[in-house]
């Protein structure tokens, strides 16, 4: 006989302070797969693209050791209270340090190993910039070290110093343990890889892999170092130092150095609806696309456009298309601002309007913050014969790049009053030099954005009808924006376009960028290789393995030559017998993975459960599968809310262009019409 159990209001509450409790001694995505599934008791392992940071302090065994002694008037040695309690004072403001850190750039911390970490990027969610990230973190741990490094103690002074080490490889990631105990990690040659280059490391120094370095080389400055022999290797092990960022923040894509193939009608709509702000009609536009469709390097060749100048013949010729004939501007008579989100940087608040008004003080990084202070006073003053009120906008502008003034007229305002003054400041700025010279803003990778970033955005763009500025925001085909956007600010469920043309269709136009067609993807295939010429075979691989996607295609071909499958023989390019050895390339499984860990579990389940069935599949035989993995799991009166949860899931799949519907069959659920 089946009893019912009444689960009260308290037995719910103090189940989720359990849940919430166990959140915080395992990644928030591990617990989300054992609710999935809680009579599993184990997380499936799964291999997985991971960058493994290792962290070591220096000087902390010296530091532990005269802490935990003090002399007595006998002379005797015994452990001291003060300094275990300075100890531990210590450690943890050592570990918030860096957990801040880590977490800012979305790693999980596998273990505490005494003074050492070990940091994840990529398990158990993936991002397509683990590498950057882990790097990035890694720099900004060692500038946190130092007020380790004159640590005064009731012993004196000492000195503490970080070593770290970073390898990027394939990993095995999963439940590790008894039935008893089990901990979520990963293993294998990479993960003790990353371990043997930390030990290489000097106090201060951060050491890379090769296979990290090839990720992030034009990101970073990058020193080369001797090939070292490391426990555990046959063969020496080649290693390099990151001395810093980049001074130049390279254009991410190679083929920005190549002809672009297509977007030719994209292209010319872009310079037409820039003649149009050069007449005094403001413009907002959005590129669309998905990772590596071309967003970039469709700006890139507007902007190249803008600023050359066109050949003789071309301005004696009266042009067909008028957008063709578009004039010629030098940098003097325009000015090009970009900001970049970052896809870690969704929770820094203002992050996009700042990097666009460091082009517009021309500010670089290595600017004090006098120097700052000055470049931003002066560029105001230099606006204040437009703008007489401009003035009084200085102070918010010093407030938006962190620097605090004494008797600030900012001490006497509310948080509210603040941003209204600052998103005010931002216009009167932009506003001022737009009757100088026109201005061209580009948001680039605006998913990424942060809440008040996009909110200012609208205040601008909803102002520009009548004023010489040229919008530009590029940002993924999902329409979404990223998770973190809702942490900070934005609206859940909303959409980037629909609230971005709201009120300003007049003067808003959209770009969705399709993938190259098979004629397209050949010609950027052979540009590529620098041939005329690709054999059948080839050309079948290239546009089933890449779908059209430009990166896709570069990092396949790429990946071909390098892996000596794709050959060059008698002045052809040949496929060698090593065809079933082909892998995808880590820049395009980042992608894909990256997508993939943003989904919730249960849409990552059904997409699981899907592929096993195959490329193409049928609604009635995963609807079948799923039910019975579900009833399995939870039992028989799951059948209801199982199919519900399934539809939900496939409808998520669909709206991120993860699956898609085959217009012929009705293999995927609607209202009006699913296979049964």
């Amino acid at each position: 006989m089946k009893r019912n159990t009444t689960i009260t209001s308290p037995q719910i509450q103090q189940l989720i302070s359990q849940i919430n409790a166990l959140k915080r001694y395992l990644p928030e995505r591990v617990v989300e797969k054992i609710l999935l599934n809680p009579s599993s008791a184990k997380v499936e392992g799964e291999f997985r693209l991971v960058t493994v940071l290792f962290a070591d302090l220096s000087g902390f065994t010296h530091l532990t050791e005269e802490l935990s002694k003090t002399v007595s008037e006998k002379g005797y040695t015994v452990s001291g209270k003060k300094g275990a309690e300075e100890i531990t004072e210590i450690v943890n403001n050592y570990f918030t340090k860096m957990l801040n850190i880590i977490l800012n750039y979305g790693g999980t911390v596998d273990k505490f190993m005494g003074d050492a970490i070990m940091v994840l990027f990529g398990a158990p969610v993936s991002h397509e910039d683990d590498p950057e990230r882990a790097v990035k973190a890694a720099l900004d741990m060692q500038s946190a070290m130092k007020p380790f490094q004159k640590l005064k103690t009731s012993r004196g002074v000492f000195s503490l110093q970080m070593s770290v080490g970073i390898n990027t490889g394939l990993v095995v990631a999963g439940n590790v343990g008894s039935e008893k105990r089990m901990e979520y990690t990963v293993m294998g040659d990479n993960v003790n890889l990353a371990s043997r280059i930390e030990q290489q490391a000097s106090p201060g120094e951060i050491l890379i892999s090769k296979s990290t370095c090839e990720k992030v080389n034009e990101i970073f400055e990058i020193k080369s170092l001797k090939p070292v022999k490391v426990k555990g290797k046959s063969h020496m092990i080649e290693m390099y130092k990151v001395l810093g960022l980049a001074r130049n923040y390279p254009v991410r894509l190679k083929q920005l150095q190549l002809q672009m193939v297509g977007r030719t009608r994209e292209l010319n709509s872009l310079k037409q609806l820039w003649e149009k702000t050069l007449s005094g009609n403001g413009q907002v536009v959005s590129v669309i696309g998905d990772a590596g469709i071309g967003k970039t390097r469709l700006i890139y060749e507007f902007k190249n456009q803008v600023f050359s100048p066109l050949p003789k013949k071309q301005k004696s010729q009266k042009m067909e298309h008028p957008a063709k004939s578009m004039k010629a501007i030098t940098r003097q008579e325009l000015l090009w601002l970009e900001g970049k989100g970052l896809s870690y940087g969704t929770s820094m608040l203002y992050w996009t309007i700042i990097e666009i008004f460091k082009n517009f003080f021309n500010i670089i990084d290595s600017d004090s913050k006098e120097k700052i202070k000055q470049k931003i006073h002066s560029k105001m003053q230099s606006l204040s014969g437009i703008d007489k009120d401009i003035n009084k906008y200085i102070p918010f502008m010093y407030n938006l790049f962190s620097i605090k003034e004494k008797n600030s007229i900012l001490d006497q305002l509310d948080a509210k009053t603040i941003k209204q003054n600052t998103f005010d400041a931002v216009k009167s700025c932009l506003f001022a030099q737009a009757k100088k010279t026109p201005i061209i803003i580009v948001f680039e990778d605006f998913h990424w954005t942060d809440s008040v970033s996009f909110e200012l955005l609208k205040y601008i763009s909803r102002r520009i009808e009548n004023i010489n500025i040229f919008i530009v925001c590029s940002y993924r085909k999902s329409d979404l924006p990223a998770p973190d956007f809702i942490k900070t600010g934005g609206q859940a469920g909303f959409s980037i376009t629909k609230t971005l043309k709201q009120g300003i269709e007049k003067y808003y136009k959209e770009f969705a960028l399709s993938e190259l067609s098979e004629t397209e993807s050949e010609t950027f295939s052979k540009l590529i290789l620098k041939t005329n010429h690709l054999t059948i075979e080839l050309k079948r691989l290239i546009i089933e393995q890449s779908g059209g996607n430009p990166l896709y295609v570069e990092e396949l071909l790429n990946s071909l030559v390098e892996n000596e499958i794709l050959k060059k023989q008698f002045g052809h390019w040949q496929l060698s017998a090593k065809i079933s050895e082909l892998k995808i390339p880590d820049s395009v499984e980042g992608i894909v993975m990256s997508r993939l860990d943003n989904l919730d579990e249960k849409t990552k389940d059904t997409l699981q459960t899907a592929s096993v069935i195959g490329k193409n599949f049928q609604y009635t035989i995963l609807k079948n599968i799923y039910l019975t993995n579900e009833t399995s799991r939870q039992g028989s009166d799951r059948f209801g809310s199982g199919i519900k949860e399934l539809d939900n899931s496939i409808s998520v799949l669909t709206e991120r262009d993860i699956i898609y519907k085959e217009s012929s069959l009705s293999s995927l659920p609607n209202r009006t019409n699913r296979q049964e």
